[in-house]
């Protein structure tokens, strides 16, 4: 299938998120000079599809009758460019809590050049993170370590760039990491001398307010807090506020979410 698109008929759509998971099953898909990707006609976006592991994209619809035509999506197989350089496999595994050994292999190489190892946390915009230089020893092997992974999927792309300017771009592949628990905890408990503190772990940054009810669900205390570390202690003072007694606290993000 060197150029061709797949179309798809999706009906009955509602106003609400869903979510496309594509699993190739029967294809022999070993030419990396071939790539497939998704295309939302209604957003203008497209989306790397995996050649021999699962792809999930999710999507939503909404008021506007274009959000859920029949014909939203397809599916577009391109012929890459032949250069040079042939990316024979291209492989991310994970090896740590945050590490991913990138491995490539090549059949055949220019002597001067080198390899541009690609990050991406969505599939679409790429920042290089390693820098490779061809040698020729190395039977066309290569590899590369990313020690910063991020939670969720991460993409990665091999560019080779030969020392006349030649460009070449290996298919995408992707690795997924957990994303972290976010976790509030209020210590000490119960509260001594109207002191208090609020930790904070793996929340977005940003701004929080603090409010304490009481058992008639009033408000006796409230504060801005802004969060700006993965992890951070907030003390909280409700010296001459807050008698002895059971209380609610209650933090809540800028979105509504509450904890």
């Amino acid at each position: 299938i060197a150029s061709d698109t797949i179309f798809y008929h999706i009906s009955n759509l509602r106003t609400q998120g869903y979510q496309l998971r594509f699993y190739p099953e029967d294809i022999s898909w070993t030419n990396d000079a071939l790539e497939a990707y998704l295309v939302d006609s209604y957003l203008s976006q497209k989306w790397p599809v995996h050649p021999t592991d699962s792809t999930i994209i999710r999507f939503e619809t909404n008021t506007d009758p274009s959000s859920k035509v029949s014909g939203r999506f397809f599916l577009v197989f391109k012929q890459l460019v032949a250069l040079p350089v042939q990316f024979l496999s291209v492989n991310a595994v994970k090896t740590g809590e945050s590490n991913v050994n990138i491995t490539w292999k090549v059949g055949q190489e220019l002597p001067n050049g080198w390899y541009l190892v690609e990050h991406s946390t969505n599939g679409q915009q790429f920042s290089t993170i390693g820098r490779v230089n061809v040698n020729l020893s190395q039977s066309g092997t290569y590899h590369f370590i990313d020690t910063k992974a991020d939670a969720g999927y991460n993409y990665y792309r091999i560019t080779f760039i030969s020392s006349s300017g030649e460009v070449q771009k290996s298919r995408v592949v992707k690795v997924w990491f957990d994303l972290p628990v976010a976790e509030v905890t209020v210590y000490p408990n119960p509260v001594k001398e109207g002191l208090a503190n609020i930790r904070m772990q793996n929340l977005p940054q940003g701004k929080y307010i603090v409010t304490i009810y009481n058992t008639q669900a009033q408000v006796i205390f409230r504060k801005n807090i802004f969060h700006n570390f993965n992890t951070g202690i907030y003390p909280i003072s409700t010296k001459g506020i807050i008698t002895s007694g059971l209380y609610v606290i209650e933090i809540q993000d800028s979105k509504g979410q509450k904890w």
